[in-house]
């Protein structure tokens, strides 16, 4: 049985939403509906042309 992952709690739960895309980004995060797939999708894209993603946080 898999063990939850304590990065895949929901969006909500989190106070920055910049933290959701950064685990992500890293791999620790599974996504967990269409909008997270797509920004997924979307990081790699920029990390295949060579490029860097950059989160900010307050």
């Amino acid at each position: 049985m898999k063990q939850p992952n304590e990065y895949n709690l929901p969006r909500n739960e989190y106070d920055d939403p910049n933290i959701v895309y950064l685990y992500l980004s890293l791999g620790k995060r599974e996504p967990q509906d269409d909008h997270e797939r797509k920004v997924l999708k979307q990081i790699r894209e920029m990390e295949a042309k060579g490029g860097t993603v950059e989160i900010p946080f307050n």
